[in-house]
């Protein structure tokens, strides 16, 4: 799949990100703090490719920034892909991750990459959707802010939804994924939601199938 970058959409339009995820990676780098920042990818239509796009800037953000440690999530619960594009075969996912008790962090996995942690979605963690989200700030994100210095978030399937909500308003930055097929008006209501929430946008990836 080929990134590139939808100027037009940008919130802050002198930021100007394009490129694949490296470059992408490097546009981004200026744009968040990168002392404990949150930073969620949504998709928008059919087709956004949203996981690939999180799962490979999370790679390329461990590149970048050398000793810093990041964390991918992986909250899309109806279609979980994190867990099987590292082959991790995780048994404790996102739902142990919030419900743990005293302060616990369970389901993190380390990688065989240095400094790059997984909390992944399994199928099961759908039946604690309801508590999934109603500890996304505290106590998830809070102890996750604590752990690492960028945390990368695989949203929910659809940027606007309610459970997209959620996140966004826990997240410092999102990032909108859409296929090169999308109608602008899809891309401008997810805007308005992130923005409802509080949450800053910082662009808009466009996809394209290979």
């Amino acid at each position: 799949m080929e990134i590139t970058l939808n100027n037009e959409e940008i919130k802050k339009p002198h930021q100007r990100l394009h490129g694949d995820a490296a470059r992408l990676a490097v546009q981004l780098r200026s744009m968040l703090d990168t002392s404990h920042t949150v930073l969620l990818v949504g998709g928008v239509g059919k087709n956004h490719g949203a996981g690939e796009v999180a799962t490979r800037l999370s790679l390329s953000m461990v590149s970048l920034y050398g000793d810093r440690k990041v964390l991918l999530v992986d909250a899309n619960i109806k279609s979980p892909m994190v867990n099987d594009y590292f082959g991790l075969n995780a048994t404790k996912g996102l739902a142990h991750g919030v419900m743990a008790d005293g302060g616990r962090l369970d389901g993190i996995d380390k990688t065989t990459i240095p400094n790059l942690s997984i909390l992944p979605a399994l199928p099961e963690d759908k039946e604690h959707a309801r508590e999934i989200l109603s500890g996304v700030g505290t106590p998830l994100l809070s102890r996750l802010r604590s752990l690492f210095q960028l945390i990368i978030i695989n949203g929910p399937e659809q940027a606007g939804s309610f459970e997209f909500s959620v996140w966004a308003a826990h997240a410092d930055q999102v990032i909108l994924a859409a296929n090169e097929g999308v109608h602008k008006s899809e891309i401008v209501e997810a805007q308005k939601s992130i923005k409802g929430v509080g949450s800053e946008l910082a662009g808009v990836v466009i996809t394209h199938d290979a």
